[in-house]
C-alpha cells in the first residue's frame, strides 16, 4: 500500500501568511521560546526571528516545518534553500542556529551557524536528496549558552523543491508515424 502524507513539493515559506500557523509550522520541545514573526525585517519582510529576550540560558528552541511529502520524487534531486541573517552582540561562538532534516525516524544535521560576528542576509542552497522518496521535516533550532550574547537570528524565504533527473542514453525506434523513446 502506498501512503502519501504531508505537503507536496515545492514547499515554500515567505511568512507572508502572517503567522507560523498559516503553513503549519510548529515548535519543538519547550515551545516557541523566543521565536516570533517579525513584520519589519526580512529579505523582504516579514521573517522568522529568534530574538535574545527574554534572556534564555542553556537553551534550545526549534521551529519545525510541517511534514513534506517527497515520496513521488524518487528520480530527482531535492533542494533546500533559505536566507538567514545574524545580528550579533558579543561574538562568543556559543550561540548557534542549527539546520536539520527529519527522516528515517531521526534528525540529521545539515548545517550550523555560530555567532562569530554579524552576518548580513545570506542565501543557503543544500542538496537534501537523502529525503527523496519519503516524508520529512525541516527545522531551525536556536541554541546556546546565553541568548543575551546575540540580538537576532532571522530566517526567511525557505523553499524545498525537486529537480527531476533528465533522461540519459535515450534510444528511439520508429514504426510508421510512431516514435518510441
Amino acid at each position: 500500500m502506498t501512503l502519501n502524507y504531508g505537503r507536496q513539493l515545492p514547499f515554500c515559506e515567505s511568512w507572508e501568511g502572517g503567522s507560523f500557523g498559516y503553513n503549519s509550522w510548529t515548535f519543538g520541545v519547550g515551545g516557541a521560546g523566543n521565536w516570533t514573526l517579525n513584520t519589519g525585517v526580512g529579505n523582504n519582510a516579514p521573517s522568522a526571528d529568534f530574538g535574545w529576550q527574554p534572556i534564555k540560558t542553556n537553551y534550545s528552541y526549534s521551529l519545525e516545518s510541517p511534514t513534506i511529502d517527497a515520496s513521488p520524487w524518487t528520480c530527482a534531486s531535492i533542494w533546500l534553500d533559505f536566507d538567514y541573517k545574524l545580528v550579533d552582540r558579543n561574538n562568543t561562538g556559543a550561540e548557534k542556529l542549527t539546520v536539520e532534516l527529519y527522516y528515517s525516524n531521526s534528525w540529521h544535521n545539515k548545517d550550523e551557524f555560530t555567532n562569530n560576528g554579524n552576518v548580513d542576509w545570506t542565501g543557503k542552497h543544500y542538496d537534501i536528496s537523502a529525503v527523496a522518496g519519503r516524508a520529512f521535516k525541516v527545522r531551525f533550532t536556536a541554541n546556546g549558552a546565553n541568548s543575551a550574547d546575540l540580538l537576532h537570528w532571522y530566517v526567511d524565504n525557505i523553499c524545498v523543491y525537486g529537480i527531476c533527473t533528465p533522461p540519459t542514453a535515450l534510444a528511439a525506434t520508429q514504426s510508421g508515424f510512431n516514435t518510441t523513446l
